[in-house]
Order: structure tokens, then C-alpha cells, then sequence
């Protein structure tokens, strides 16, 4: 018997071409996003160097696993201190950044940390930071980091897509915003906060703290807890965001100006890193780096 054929229609053609482009672009994207973010929204607090607590993400990583230096001063110009518990160290080119430490920038200084094995994070002076986790485990599998900016304008690049298993976040009031294998910057004055992004997208969301519940501080968070407001916004190259610190709605993203595409500032922070840069290894010279090997001991 002899089978007969359907002609398709255009229509139909022209749906089925679609959809394989929206499951192409989906599969090409989705997996760049940190899938430790919880979808919740939830955030728990560390507490910083000062005693005060910053809001941020859960993430499957397990800090328990053998772990390595996550951070190492990698360029100084000026002044610079590193705040530990109750000691304060000048900062050094070499020495560790571990996790809760405190990073206080001269009013003229720069300094630059790198990121073993991902990136830089360049920061501008005047600049004060917590660090309120810094971790990569020594089989490089896993990266995680949480910055809390306080004051003061920082920069970052990484020069590897980022997997399910990194990490990196910096908080800057009640906005956080999440890497996403970029080059990417914040800028925090009293009243405003800004992001701006240069290559690659960057997750931008806003948070409100809360006290926590007894079942939360049991499972290791702080005191307070961030819950996510709102929906997400991601800002893709050459996109920036400005904002009052206390606005409760995210603005939508606006083109950056030449003007600021050109900022030094930015020019600097978005230079490519060579694989010695990379592969920077602290100093066992510099003040307390020797003593600092590891992040979680």
C-alpha cells in the first residue's frame, strides 16, 4: 500500500525552527550559571572581621574538604592593612587573604588579589572589604567565594567559565552580585551602589535581612538571614546598573558610556591574566602567610 505524504506547513516549519534555537540558546547559557544558588532565594550570614554580619548565598560547596589558599596579594601600590580577628597586619605583596579577614585600602593605595587558578579582584582606594569566605579545594574541582564590600569601588576577572562547583559573590548592601565567568565591577558610597559589567553576565539581586529561626542558627547560619526580593536581573557586557542603597526594586539595565568604558578604574581590572598570573603561590616571606596556608585548618 502506498504511503502518502503531508506537506508541512510554513507555519509549522517556522515554530520548529524557533524551538530549536530557544533549546540551543538555553544550553549554551544555563550551564554558566552557578547552579549552587539556591532557588529559594534564602541566603545565610557570616559574621565579618568587625563583628557585624553580611548576607550570603548557600551553596552545596563542603568547606570540609581538603582546601588550599583562596586568594593571594598580588599587586600593592600604596598602603594597605589586612585585619585579622584582633591582630592587623600590613598588607604585602605575596601574603594570604584567608577567609575572614578584613581588607582596608589607603585613600590613594590599589590593591590587587588574586584568585589562584580564576581570576583578580582589583580594589580602589579608600576601599574597605570583608571577606567572608574564600575557598578552593586542592583538586581545583571547587571555588567559592563571598566578598562584603562596606565602602569603596572593587573590580573582578576571572579567566575561567564557571562551573556548578564556583562561586563568587559580592555584597554591597542589600544588593548582591553573582559571577558568572566575567568581568565585572561594584562601586558602594552611602547612598548609592552601582554594577557594571564588561564581558560575559552577572546576576544582580536584591536582599532583606531577617532575623533567623532556631532551626537556621543550628544549621550554621548567623544571627540574621537574607531572603532574595524580588526578581533577578542579568546584566550582560558592557551593562550597568546604578541604584540608591535603599531602593527595593532593581532598575532595569542601561547601556555604560564611553566615558566609562574608558575609566582607568575599569581598563585596568578587565586586562587578561597570563597563566603565571594564574598560577600565582603565596610568599613564605610575607607577614603571616606562612602561618596561613589553609582556609579552613
Amino acid at each position: 500500500m502506498k504511503r502518502s505524504s503531508r506537506r508541512r506547513s510554513p507555519r509549522f516549519i517556522i515554530v520548529t525552527v524557533l524551538a530549536i534555537i530557544a533549546v540551543a540558546v538555553l544550553l549554551r547559557y544555563v550551564p554558566l550559571r552557578p547552579s549552587a544558588v539556591p532557588s529559594s532565594g534564602l541566603v545565610r550570614v557570616m559574621p565579618s572581621a568587625s563583628g557585624s554580619t553580611a548576607a550570603t548565598t548557600t551553596t552545596e560547596i563542603n568547606p570540609d574538604l581538603p582546601s588550599q589558599a583562596g586568594a593571594v596579594v598580588s599587586e600593592l601600590d600604596g598602603p594597605a592593612t589586612v585585619v585579622r580577628g584582633s591582630e592587623t597586619f600590613p598588607a604585602m605583596v605575596g601574603m594570604v587573604v584567608n577567609s575572614g579577614d578584613r581588607l582596608e585600602v589607603g585613600a590613594t593605595s590599589t590593591l590587587v588579589v588574586t584568585w589562584p587558578h580564576y581570576g583578580r579582584s582589583r580594589f580602589a582606594g579608600g576601599t574597605v572589604v570583608d571577606v567572608n569566605e574564600a575557598f578552593e579545594s586542592t583538586d581545583r574541582e571547587r571555588f567559592l567565594v563571598r566578598l562584603q564590600l562596606e565602602t569603596g569601588r572593587i573590580w573582578s576577572r576571572f579567566e575561567t567559565v564557571f562551573g556548578p562547583a564556583a562561586y563568587f559573590e559580592v555584597r554591597a548592601s542589600n544588593t548582591v552580585a553573582v559571577a558568572i565567568g566575567t568581568s565585572f565591577g561594584m562601586k558602594l558610597t552611602p547612598k548609592t551602589v552601582a554594577v557594571d559589567v564588561m564581558e560575559s553576565h552577572v546576576q544582580v539581586l536584591r536582599v532583606h535581612d531577617r532575623p533567623a529561626t532556631q532551626r537556621e542558627i543550628a544549621a550554621g547560619s548567623g544571627d540574621m538571614v537574607a531572603e532574595k526580593v524580588g526578581i533577578e536581573v542579568i546584566l550582560g557586557p558592557k551593562q550597568k546598573m546604578d541604584m540608591a542603597v535603599d531602593a527595593g526594586k532593581l532598575p532595569a539595565p542601561q547601556a555604560m558610556s564611553d566615558a566609562e568604558l574608558k575609566d582607568p578604574f575599569i581598563q585596568k581590572g578587565n586586562q587578561r591574566m597570563t597563566a603565571e598570573e594564574l598560577n600565582i603561590a603565596p610568599s613564605a616571606s610575607a607577614p603571616s602567610a606562612a602561618a596561613s596556608t589553609k582556609l579552613f585548618p
